[in-house]
């Protein structure tokens, strides 16, 4: 289901106050609008009706793909990661269906940044598996690297598919850049549907650099 309130916010540039919508939980299917201003980066942005000034909110936001079988729970303070994942635990374990979970291969994720729940959204939305594009992200931050005097921790992000079924990638360095990978790439590395629930929260850069160091070792 979706979940929605509404709430009173102060503009950090001139003090006014207004009345915005805050979404605890958002479902795809329920909430098809507002579904889209996650893909396209809108639903957490607020825009002062006295000032004009723009800025991001924080809050807990947990997202359902009903279409794509996915939840991803954001949190805007790592520091609530254990925290988190009891909470995710207890509803997989005790609210939810176990039997029809497992037969549709659920995947679970928890991230700190609006922009990477924004990610694994559009992720799942075009039917991708992020472990497969956390991994060609590096490959991207490599190939950006070289073409760059200093990259510095300039994030990177999954952007979509190009009409030309090319994977696009945004790399958020000082002069933004935009890196294109061929789907082919994608489909080497797209690992087997796993069997079952996916609790494997945390399918991140970390994760990503963790599996190519432990597939280096195998080799």
């Amino acid at each position: 289901m979706s979940k929605s309130a509404r709430e009173t916010v102060t503009c950090p540039n001139c003090g006014h106050e207004d009345e915005v919508v805050i979404w605890s939980s958002l479902n795809n299917m329920i909430s098809p609008n507002e579904t889209n201003e996650l893909l396209f980066g809108n639903l957490f942005g607020y825009t002062c009706t006295e000032c004009g000034s723009t800025t991001e909110l924080c809050y807990t936001c947990l997202y359902h793909d009903m279409e794509k079988h996915a939840m991803v729970q954001y949190v805007p303070d790592e520091k609530q990661a254990e925290a988190t994942i009891a909470h995710l635990n207890n509803l997989l374990d005790n609210f939810i269906p176990r039997h029809e979970m497992n037969e549709a291969g659920y995947r679970y994720r928890i991230v700190f940044d609006h922009n990477r729940l924004r990610e694994k959204a559009l992720i799942f939305h075009d039917d991708l598996d992020d472990r497969a594009i956390e991994t060609l992200k590096l490959m991207v931050e490599a190939m950006a690297s070289e073409g760059a005097d200093d990259m510095g921790d300039a994030p990177v992000y999954y952007d979509g598919i190009d009409d030309d079924g090319s994977l696009s990638f945004v790399i958020l360095a000082n002069e933004p850049m935009v890196a294109k990978i061929p789907h082919s790439a994608y489909d080497e590395l797209k690992p087997q549907p796993a069997e079952g629930l996916d609790r494997d929260y945390f399918i991140d850069r970390n994760w990503a650099i963790e599996n190519y160091l432990a597939m280096i070792e195998r080799q």
